[in-house]
């Protein structure tokens, strides 16, 4: 008859758990791995969806203004283009500082958009300077301040 010593119970009970163990913790790493990665994925949705509505919106404000432009139109209806004209221009600098304000709270790089966004920054507040004066999209201004400095 084969007697089994306590002790080699307890040792192979103790490897088994740490073996659990060590499963639970690969599991909840492959986990965690898959979830960051999805992350990364929404983050990068956000981002283009506040891309696309910033170039929405400079389309819609493009066509306004070329009907504006072409149009020989009694002189009450060229007001109410250029009324819309302002409207669209408002819209455009509503998503532009939104997605300013994404940048400068660090839901993005900072070094990486402003490669692509500082010049182009330059150019709206100066083509849209008159919309600048009442301290109206502040996210813009400061953005664009930040990276003159820089």
């Amino acid at each position: 008859m084969v007697v089994i010593n306590p002790e080699w119970i307890t040792a192979v009970s103790s490897l088994m758990g740490a073996f659990v163990a060590l499963g639970a913790v690969l599991v909840a790493y492959f986990q965690l791995k898959g979830l960051r990665r999805s992350i990364n994925n929404e983050s990068l949705m956000v981002i283009i969806s506040l891309e696309n509505e910033v170039s929405v919106r400079k389309v819609r404000m493009s066509k306004v203004l070329f009907e504006l432009k072409k149009s020989h139109v009694m002189s009450k209806d060229r007001e109410l283009l250029k009324a819309e004209l302002n409207t669209t221009k408002e819209d455009y600098l509503n998503a532009l500082d939104r997605l300013c304000y994404v940048i400068l709270e660090g839901f993005l790089s900072e070094k990486d958009w402003k490669k692509v966004y500082h010049t182009y920054l330059n150019h709206v507040t100066e083509s849209l300077q008159d919309f600048f004066v009442s301290g109206a999209y502040p996210n813009i201004v400061e953005l664009k301040k930040k990276w003159d400095e820089q």
